[in-house]
Parts: C-alpha cells; structure tokens; sequence
C-alpha cells in the first residue's frame, strides 16, 4: 500500500502523468486496502417493452434454456436474477414518455417541460455517480437531438435530459477526453489507458520514479502488473509524440497504446453491430481503467425515433404501431428485438471476458440492470400500458443477489430495484436526499444477499 501511495505522488508531481494514471491508482489503492475491485453499474435500456410470448419474462422458477430475446444471454444465465411484477407509479396513459421517465426514477409523472413528460427526481445514474464524484458515462443507438424521450436525468427538468450518443468518435472522446486517431481498424479489439492530449517538457516521467514502479510491480499480481505496463507504455508514447510536436510545424496528434481499434473510431461506421459495440467496447473500457464506474447504455428511445434493426424497416415504425389492441405480429416483433439484444449479449460478454485489477472477469464486479418501460403485453392488450408488470434483468456481481438462474415475482416498485443497485454501489439513497428520489422506495425481499 506504501508503495502505491509512493508512486502515485511521484506521477501527480510529474508532467500531468498524474491525470494519466489517477483512475488505475485509485483502483490499485482501493485492492490494497480492502482486497476488493471498486463495484461498477452498468444500466442498459431496450425501447418499447416486450410481447408476453418473447421470452423476456419467463415465469417465475429456475431458469431453463433463454429463448427470445434473452437467447443471447444465455452464457450468463447463472449470474441472472429476472424481477417481474414491477409497478412503476405509472397508469395507462402516460406512455412512452411517461415510462422513460419511470425507467430510472421509479415513479411516475404528470409534470411536463415543453411537451414532454419529465421526471420528478433525477435518475439513479445520477443519484449514484454524483456520489461518486462522477459523471455516468451515456452511449448508445440513434436519438434525435433535441429528444426527451430519454431515460438518464441529471435534473427533473427538460434541460436535465441526457442524450446518449450513437456517434463512435464523439464515443471515444467522451471516454478519452480526446479525439481517437486515424489508422488501422480492427473490429472489437478494445481499448485500454485513458490520456491527456499532450505531456509537455522534456522530463522523463518513467526515469524518475523507475525504482518506486520497480517495487510496486513486484507488489502487484500478474495481471495487473501487465496493465500497470499498458498504461506505462501509453505514457512513454505520448512523451516521444510530444517531443516531436514541438519540433514540427504540423504537430502529430497524440495517440496512446489503445491498439489498432482507435481507428475504427476516427473513421466512424453506419453499421448496425459495430457500432453498438464499439459503445459496448468503450464502457468495458472505461470499467476496466477506472475512469468511470456508472454507465447508461441506451438502445435508442421508445419513440421518435426509427433505427434501422439488420433485416427489418424502422424499429420505431415497426414496433410503435402495436396499439388499439390490435398488436400484430408478435413473433416479428421478438426477432426485430432479438437483433438488439444481440448488442446487449455482446456487451455482458465483454464484461466476462476482460479482467479486472484482480485477475478476474470484470462482469463479475459489474451490475449489469437491463430494463425497458412497458410491461410484457399480449395479442389483445394495448402496449403502451406502463402500469403494474415490468421486468428486470440483473446479471453478474457477484454475490449481490439472495439467488441467481431464477426468476422471481415481487410485489413492489422497480424503484425499489434501484435502491438495491444504489446500495450495492456502495450509495445510502436513503440519507440526504429528497423524497422524490429512489431513497422514498423500500428495499425488495429476495433480491440483495
């Protein structure tokens, strides 16, 4: 631990490297002294609810073999807990408007700002890396500027509303703090050190605190020894590139040792898959560094707007149509959403596949919440009921739940799921805030351990 403390104010006294590395330090310091990777959320948002027939819900019981739209999750089975028979404060009426802001808030609201519903408190994204100190990092599929039809709320105003972007570079930066550079493009290599955009003077910053790395090195595990060295290595090539910038009249734009996947961001692309888990990738990223611990991964809004889904017409022109009763067809509407949730299978198995500061899947200090604002409807039901029913999926963290590979039916509000995601970030909802925010909602029995 002494040697940590040590070299951390070694760099934050050394050309910036301190704003480099801060995040892997904290992570670092928070393993020694408690022998535990900081808890990440991660709050993922599919639009427009689901048929009663697409899987989503499954009955209550042990879970058998996921078919529907779960079906790509079926490698994460074990570490799933599926809450249903959720209210959301909401009546029939509200609709899609109404059960975004319900989403993240778990209350209902009547209160409008410009034509749209807004919610009553801020989100629980928010509530929970405000206390972090923190921003939630927001990404995901197509919206529309200027829409509220949004589910992340840092204020219950129209103003509070935050846009996720579906844009890779503007992705990147959010992440990164800069643009990503041009070159190679390989597909799903991810990313690793955050950086500064330059790193003046010509002092050596691995030369000077050489000997405190030596020994901190020697304190680490293996593994994360080697990313100790990943984001050394980022330093060391920003030092060379800074160096040449001040010699040359066109100065080279800093890059750092993301890989050659940096310029799958520069170049940006319009399909469907990549650019999905490009966001999927730069939130794995941005857990595994440190750089952010809350993040919104949001598969577009429930109305609006009309992203194109591989082998269908417009999501929203598609799927918003189900109403008056006559609903449609259900088996169409489960692959269109199979097809997102391709995305979302993506992103749990990055989460399982890249290691924490341990050594162990990052998944595995991450909750993943995974929600939508209608409740699973039938044939001869109206879709946009957002009344009592909703269904959550949580998977990984590990032991956080009383149970996992089950569905369970609880009688309360999914603002009391939320209360469960707070408290397992470590956030007393219930202390010092309003009687507006998820602190009001009891906790649910059956889900936390």
């Amino acid at each position: 631990m002494n040697s940590i403390l040590k070299t951390r104010r070694r760099f934050l006294r050394v050309a910036g490297a301190g704003a480099l590395l801060a995040p892997f330090f904290d992570q670092l310091q928070s393993l020694a002294a408690t022998n535990a990777v900081p808890h990440k959320v991660a709050f993922v948002f599919f639009p427009h609810g689901t048929p009663n027939t697409s899987g989503y819900w499954p009955g209550e019981g042990a879970l058998g073999s996921l078919t529907g739209v779960l079906a790509p999750l079926q490698a994460h089975k074990g570490r799933m807990l599926i809450v249903g028979g959720l209210g959301a404060g909401l009546e029939k009426g509200y609709g899609h408007q109404g059960g975004n802001t319900a989403v993240l808030t778990g209350r209902g609201s009547s209160d409008k700002d410009g034509g749209f519903y807004i919610p009553r408190s801020p989100s629980a994204d928010w509530l929970i890396a405000r206390q972090l100190k923190q921003e939630p990092l927001v990404l995901g599929q197509k919206v529309s500027s200027g829409s509220r039809l949004l589910i992340s709320w840092s204020e219950p105003k129209q103003t509070g509303a935050v846009t996720p972007t579906n844009d890779v570079g503007e992705a990147f930066k959010r992440v990164y703090g800069r643009s990503a550079t041009a070159g190679t493009c390989t597909a799903g290599g991810g990313l690793s050190a955050p950086s500064p955009a330059t790193m003046a003077g010509d002092v050596n910053v691995l030369d000077v605190v050489a000997e405190d790395l030596k020994a901190l090195k020697a304190a680490l595990p293996s593994f994360s020894r080697s990313t100790l060295d990943d984001q050394l290595d980022a330093i060391s090539d920003l030092q060379t590139q800074a160096k040449a910038a001040a010699s040359t009249p066109n100065a080279p734009t800093m890059s750092t040792g993301g890989g050659t996947s940096e310029g799958c961001y520069a170049a940006g692309t319009s399909d469907f898959y990549q650019r999905s888990n490009y966001m999927a990738d730069l939130i794995v990223a941005a857990f595994q560094s440190g750089t952010r611990r809350v993040s919104v991964f949001q598969q577009g809004t429930a109305s609006g707007d009309s992203f194109s889904v591989p082998g269908y017409g417009g999501y929203h022109g598609e799927v918003h149509n189900l109403s008056n009763g006559t609903v449609g067809d259900l088996t169409r509407v489960t692959k269109m959403q199979t097809e997102v949730f391709k995305d979302i299978g993506y992103f749990v198995d990055r989460l399982a596949a890249t290691k924490d500061m341990a050594g162990a899947p990052l998944l595995g200090s991450t909750l993943v919440y995974i929600c939508t604002e209608f409740s699973p409807y039938g044939e001869s039901s109206d879709p946009h009921n957002t009344g009592s029913g909703l269904v959550v999926n949580l998977i990984g963290a590990d032991d956080a739940f009383a149970t996992t590979g089950k569905a369970i039916s609880v009688k309360g509000s999914v603002g009391g799921v939320l209360r469960h995601a707070a408290k397992y970030m470590g956030v007393d909802v219930g202390a010092g805030l309003s009687a507006d925010d998820i602190g009001k909602f009891e906790a649910l029995p059956g889900i936390a351990k």
